[in-house]
């Protein structure tokens, strides 16, 4: 299990600097820069798109193929795109990937990311997508604020945009980003992957071209649901059990969905009034959504949580 951790801590733990920005960075890739590494086979030159860190530098440092370069011809606009392609590795399948962030080697999510104070509404870009054996592509952003009393970085806002279905030119993507709190976020997080990040997922072959990412809209406190003051997940990561701590504005019937990375749906239940305990002693390891929902099938909350064992 370690060994894994450790693979995976070095998909997207690479060289690369962060600006400190109210939108995204180089969010056209429109500006790499030239790395130079080392490995068992020698020294090695790849390329990353600035204020990005990718899987390119751990496929290619092993010998065995690119999984994300520059791509010049297949654009939306501009010069350049990010092209990300799955691959194996040790005899396991692998995503191509790309994030702002850096990977977390105890929970394995994404951590870090760039700073941003915006309660941006959702995230738009243009994809195209060529999926090998049912592959799934996900786009993922998180608005996170620091937490003082847990020293934890807390996800208050997150959106994702995830298909299977094949896309031949380029197409506009939208990702709403729920909000579970009125907190003012310190740093945003996004994840570009053809498949869950995480080894043994997708299939060889598989790629993704993901241009001109940007942001769109501006929650404000008051446009929040009404009903929902504060929900706390904890622990975080879970093991055993997870812990639903709800503070409503008035009292209501929600029901509570889990579903895995893939958006496959695995469980739900009632909310009980403030603590709900739900056993996910039969969940892998990774990371799973959380949302809330009222009677008339209304989405009031959403967030992310790792399961660690």
């Amino acid at each position: 299990m370690k060994k894994i951790l450790y693979l995976l801590s070095a998909l997207l733990c690479l060289s690369g600097t962060n600006a400190f920005s109210q939108g995204i960075p180089n969010s056209g890739f429109e500006d790499w820069s030239t790395f130079t590494g080392n490995s068992s086979l020698g020294t090695f030159t790849y390329d990353l798109p600035n204020n990005w860190k990718t899987t390119d530098s751990v496929s290619y440092a092993f010998g065995i193929t690119h999984s994300a370069v520059k791509e010049t011809s297949i654009v939306h606009s501009g010069s350049a795109a990010i092209k990300l392609s799955g691959w194996s590795f040790l005899g396991n399948a692998a995503p191509g990937a790309a994030s702002n962030g850096d990977i977390d080697v105890t929970t394995v999510s994404i951590i870090k990311g760039t700073p941003d104070t915006v309660r941006h509404a959702r995230m738009l870009g243009y994809y195209q997508f060529s999926p090998v054996g049912g592959d799934t592509c996900f786009m993922y952003c998180a608005m996170m604020k620091y937490n003082t009393v847990t020293g934890l970085r807390d996800t208050i806002g997150f959106g994702m945009f995830s298909t299977t279905s094949a896309a031949g030119s380029y197409t506009p993507f939208q990702a709403d980003i729920s909000y579970a709190s009125s907190a003012t976020p310190d740093s945003m997080l996004i994840l570009l992957t053809t498949s869950p990040l995480k080894l043994g997922s997708g299939h060889v072959g598989t790629t993704l071209y993901v241009d001109d990412l940007s942001f769109a809209g501006v929650v404000g406190v008051e446009e929040l649901s009404g009903l929902i003051k504060n929900v706390d997940l904890y622990p975080s990561p879970a093991s055993s059990v997870l812990n639903i701590r709800t503070e409503l504005s008035r009292t209501a019937a929600l029901t509570y969905r889990i579903f895995d990375s893939t958006g496959k749906f695995v469980s739900s239940d009632l909310l009980e009034n403030g603590i709900t305990t739900v056993d996910i002693r039969n969940l892998e390891n990774g990371n799973y959504y959380l949302q809330l929902y009222t009677e008339k099938n209304e989405r009031v909350y959403s967030s992310l949580f790792p399961v660690v064992k």
